[in-house]
């Protein structure tokens, strides 16, 4: 008798959620720094990234304790200025934890500038990903001569928690080369058994400035 193909269906699609649900981008990159008309923008960032477990998940743990599974993280991006304000861009990522494994992805992102000057960037930005979707604000303040203060809370529809908080600082070197590194927490509000309170990544990051006048 031929087997019914919705059954296997199912399944594919229950591995493919299982194998990719750490489908959000580690971090809030690339920095939103102030772009010409035209610009783009390619770069990429690793760094070590960590799960904070309630004890209750580990049974190695002493109770009453948090448990934390080392990993690591790595990012990778395109963006280009369209017009005045706006930027869309790609990227891809991926995560590997030492108990709760990992995964990796893609999605595509716009922001807009609601406030752009040469010492401030404030914008609106939407992240559309497998499995994943997020909003938040950009923001990014000059702080010193080539040295910005950058940050970007966001709602997030994935499995590394709901919301999103970074704080970065990014240093312009040249014209075209911009070094940056982010803190970014992935808090959980909700008591969710064996998966992690907290995802926090360190990245360490370049992007490069093509096509800028």
């Amino acid at each position: 008798m031929p087997r019914h193909p919705l059954p296997t269906l199912i399944c594919g699609i229950a591995i493919g959620y299982f194998a990719l649900w750490a489908c959000a981008p580690p971090t809030m990159l690339p920095p939103p720094l102030p772009a010409a008309p035209g610009e783009m923008r390619i770069g990429g960032a690793i760094g070590p990234s960590g799960q904070i477990y309630r004890s209750e998940s580990c049974p190695r743990c002493p109770p009453s304790q948090l448990y934390v599974d080392p990993g690591g993280a790595a990012q990778a991006w395109f963006m280009r200025r369209f017009g005045q304000r706006f930027d869309v861009g790609w990227s891809l990522y991926g995560a590997y934890w030492h108990e709760w494994a990992g995964g990796g992805g893609g999605s595509g992102f716009v922001r807009f500038g609601l406030v752009e000057t040469d010492r401030l960037y404030v914008g609106a930005q939407a992240d559309l990903g497998w499995l994943y979707a997020r909003a938040g604000v950009p923001i990014a303040a000059r702080v010193a001569e080539g040295v910005w203060v950058t940050t970007g809370p966001a709602l997030v529809a994935g499995m590394l928690g709901p919301l999103q908080v970074p704080l970065g600082l990014s240093f312009e070197i040249g014209d075209r080369c911009v070094a940056s590194t982010e803190l970014s927490v992935h808090p959980y509000l909700l008591d969710l058994g064996y998966i992690g309170y907290t995802t926090t990544t360190l990245s360490l990051g370049a992007t490069w400035r093509l096509g800028k006048k």
